[in-house]
Formats: C-alpha cells, structure tokens, sequence
C-alpha cells in the first residue's frame, strides 16, 4: 500500500488529492495513510468488496478528474500528467487508458501487457482503430518517448475483452456521471459495466504506452469470467447496439458460456461445465473441442 501511495503523491500536481478508502482491513492501514499526512485522506468502511469501495472513493473525490490504484500496483511518475494534457487538449474525450508492465515476486518484468487480455490475439492497431501520435495532440512530459493515441468509440471491443485496466484509467467526473458507477453486486470484475457505459457515453483514448506497473499477476485473465448478468446489464439492455451489433452480442455470451465451462471444468464441476458447454450454443471452435476432449 505505501508503494502505491508513494508513486501517486509522486505523479499529482499541486491541488490534486489522493483518497483511500480502508475496505475493513485488519492491518495498520491507518497509521500508514495518516503518516503521509496531505493531501492523503483516509476513508474507513466496514469491509464490503471491490464496488462498493470504489464508488466510496470516488464519492470522496475533488476533483473533475479521477484515477484509480489498487494497493498493490503502482503508476508511473508521469501517468496523470501525460493524461491531463491529452484531456485538457482533446474536450471531446471522455476517458483515457494505456497498456502496462508487469513484475513479478521473483523480479521478472513483462511489457506492454494489455494483448494478453485479448481473448482473440491481434495487434492492438487493429482493436483500437487509427491513432495519432501523442505529440500531436500535447506536449511530451521529460523524457517520454512519443507514442501512439487511439481515439474512438470502445462500446463493443469492450464488451469483447473487458479492455481496460482500472489502474490506469483516468476519467472526467463530472461527464461521466452516474455511468461511472461500479457494480457492488458482483465479487469480480466489478469494473466492467461501469467501463461498459462509460463507452457508451463517450469516446476513449487509448496510449499505446505504459503508465502503471501491476505486480504480480501475469497471465491470462483466466478468474473473473465474463459475467453473463454485465453483458445483459449493459449490452443486452441496448436496443439501438443490438440493432447494429447483435450478432457480436451473441458471440460474446456464447464465449462467457465457455469460459466459464472452462473455470468449472479446472475446478473438477464436470456436470456444471457440461451444461455451460451446451448453454454456449457457438463461439471459439478451438475452447469448445478442448473442453468436449475433458469433459467427454
């Protein structure tokens, strides 16, 4: 948590506040916040998940631009400037994400991680469309390489992939309203319906560049399966998308149906996971004869 709290007090600006919001820990979490004194505030609640902090905190927030940070991970030095300056130069953006880096326990770094949380591997040009270099648009902070900014309509590929990473999101407030608000019902990616309509209401930029290191956690993102109740929550609940895109819809349930065969599968809940195969219908050729070669 310090480390967390040390890169941020390292990337704000003068007026700029970090909140955090203690989910019912049992550790000294308030001695360490307390000694870093302002503008670190500290926010207690009785300990209720992932969503329900988020919104806390996000309630408690200043400011008309917010950014968020898990305990655990850290951001650049220069992550919520490079941000600013986009936002402030491009008004029609309502959001923008980057890629990461990755360090494990034993010290192992991996780069430029986002690709693996693409369930269709492709180059990350192709998801994100035409981009612009970042130099164009604001002016690089010291020592940033230039790169490139993608900007456009996320709507579908996030309900594709669950593209984008909390830890390095930075989003306008104010015009974000009541579509920045995360689920408090679901125990994982509580994230992605509030990522969901934030799409729907306005246009991303995606920086094809790290801002924010995660620790420890390389991989696919193999736990956390789709939730079948976000695609219908957002998507299923779209006529004007499904009018447009219903075949995409479709395809993305039938995938949720397989991906969670696969968690029920590893888990030995073979009867279970035969039903998610069957409820699955289509999607990934290659997932569905994997699963049908353990499950049968």
């Amino acid at each position: 948590m310090t480390r967390a709290i040390r890169s941020a007090l390292a990337a704000l600006a003068p007026g700029d506040e970090v909140v955090v919001v203690d989910d019912g820990s049992t550790d000294d979490t308030a001695g360490a916040v307390e000694a870093f004194g302002p503008p670190v505030r500290l926010l207690r609640l009785p300990h209720r998940g992932a969503g329900p902090t988020r919104n806390a905190g996000l309630a408690a927030a200043r400011g008309p631009l917010v950014a968020f940070l898990d305990s655990d991970d850290e951001w650049l030095p220069d992550k919520i400037a490079l941000q600013r300056a986009f936002l402030e130069r491009r008004r029609d953006v309502l959001y923008a994400f980057s890629d990461f880096g990755v360090r494990l326990e034993d010290g192992t770094e991996h780069h430029r991680y986002l690709r693996h949380w693409l369930r269709a591997q492709r180059p990350l040009s192709d998801v994100f469309g035409p981009s612009a270099p970042y130099s164009s648009i604001a002016p690089l902070p010291p020592d940033r390489e230039d790169f490139d900014v993608h900007v456009g309509s996320m709507y579908l590929e996030e309900m594709r992939n669950n593209l984008v990473p909390t830890f390095t999101i930075m989003v306008r407030k104010g015009e974000a309203g009541n579509a920045l608000r995360f689920a408090d019902d679901l125990p994982t990616c509580e994230e992605w319906p509030a990522f969901g309509r934030l799409a729907r209401r306005g246009p991303g930029a995606f920086f094809a560049t790290e801002t924010a290191w995660q620790h420890g956690h390389s991989g696919p993102r193999l736990t956390g399966v789709p939730g079948l109740s976000t695609l219908e929550r957002v998507w299923g609940s779209d006529p004007e998308f499904l009018a447009e895109h219903d075949d995409d819809f479709r395809r993305a349930v039938s995938d949720a149906h397989l991906m969670r065969a696969n968690s029920l599968a590893r888990r030995g809940n073979v009867r279970e996971a035969r039903r998610e195969l069957r409820r699955a219908g289509g999607g990934s050729i290659a997932v569905r004869a994997l699963l049908r070669s353990i499950l049968f």
